[in-house]
Order: structure tokens, then sequence, then C-alpha cells
């Protein structure tokens, strides 16, 4: 079946597509470099919180419970040393899409098994996915920002991280209050890696970095 000449698409058409295609496009990119902090401080501002009523759940001390999240931090560690090199042999989009849905899967373990090595093993693991992210992230927006756009991008991975610490510790006090599981909190920042992981399987984060490229100008330092 042929389109009737004055159905076809005109080249006007087409470049209009094409052009709303590379904004929803930048949009989601943009989306999953400022999301990735947001996900770090919800692992991370609620251990204190939460440390106490894990304790109760599982009948062990609070010291034994701390030292469990001593893993979560040790693997943020190992996991900014792994972003020194894993970059140039994955590519952002695979370690995101990877990453995040690994996280999710760890998240889900450390609720089935309360076995103490097990627990550990997930925390940690965590960690190294959840450091991987925020490196990933800051690495997508050196390739895709300069200048002052870069300053704005970088604040705002700073303001996301910081915003979620007011809104993961405040959320976790509500779960706290209300008899929630002890891990709640992370399991609504496991969702949240989910829907990151479905934004970024129909992201093209190389072509965000193509389409910047070929439409980028001269930038200069907000004095």
């Amino acid at each position: 079946m042929f389109l009737a000449p004055q159905d076809q698409p005109t080249g006007v058409q087409l470049l209009k597509q094409g052009t709303v295609g590379q904004a929803m496009n930048r949009v989601k990119t943009i989306f999953i470099c400022i999301i990735a902090s947001f996900v770090m401080s919800g692992f991370l501002n609620p251990i204190g919180l939460i440390s106490e009523p894990m304790s109760k759940a599982l009948a062990i001390t609070l010291t034994e419970a701390v030292a469990r999240f001593g893993y979560f931090t040790v693997g943020v560690f190992i996991g900014y040393l792994i972003s020194y090199f894993i970059f140039d042999f994955i590519r952002l989009r695979t370690s995101v899409i990877l990453g995040y849905g690994l996280q999710m899967l760890a998240v889900a373990g450390l609720f089935l098994s309360e076995n103490d090595a097990a627990m550990k093993l997930f925390l940690f693991v965590i960690g190294i996915l959840a450091s991987i992210q925020v490196c990933g992230a800051s690495t997508l927006v050196t390739r895709l920002w300069q200048g002052k756009l870069r300053q704005t991008m970088l604040i705002g991975q700073d303001a996301a991280f910081n915003g979620g610490g007011i809104f993961f510790t405040s959320l976790t006090t509500w779960f706290i209050a209300s008899g929630f599981h002890w891990g709640a909190t992370y399991a609504l920042v496991a969702i949240i890696t989910l829907i990151i992981a479905l934004v970024a399987s129909v992201t093209d984060l190389e072509g965000a970095s193509r389409d910047h490229n070929e439409l980028k100008g001269p930038t200069e330092w907000n004095p």
C-alpha cells in the first residue's frame, strides 16, 4: 500500500519528528544522570534509622546490624575504584540497564535472606553497583555538557543526593513509626532502579552524545 503524495511526510515534518525525538532522548538522559545520586541517597541515608529495627527483626545486636551495613560502604568504595576503568570496556547504556537490574535483584535477595553472610554479600554488591551508577552518571555529564551547562548538571546531581536525604529519611521515619518492614525504604528504591533500567532501555545515550556534539557551540564558565 502506497501513500498518496499529499499523505507522504514532508522533509519539514521529518525534521520536526527528528527534533522531537532528540529532545525526548535528552530529557531521558538528564533523568538518568540526575536520578543516580537520588538512588545512592536512598541506600545510604536511612542506614542509621533502620539499623535498630533490623536488629530487632533478625534478633541480633545493634552492633551486628550496623556492622552488616559496613559492607555496603566498603562496596561503595570498591565501586568507585572499579569506575576508573569499567567504562572503557562497557557501554554506558549497558552499564545502566545491567547495573540497576542487578541492584533490584540484590535488594530482593536482601529481603529473602536472613543469613548473615548472604546479607553482607547483598549489601556489598548493592554498594558496588550504586557507586558505579553514580560515576557513570558523572561520566555521561562530562561527555554531554561543557561550561555552565556542565556546572548546572553537577549541581543538579548534588541537589538530588541532598534532596534524597530529606525525602528518604522522612519516609523511613514514617515507615518505622507505622510498623513497616525495616527494609521498606530499600524496596521503594529498588522500584526506582527498575524504572531507571526501563527508561535506559528506550534511551540512546550514545545518540545523545552525538546529537550534543553536532549542536554544541562555544560555552564559557559563568563568572
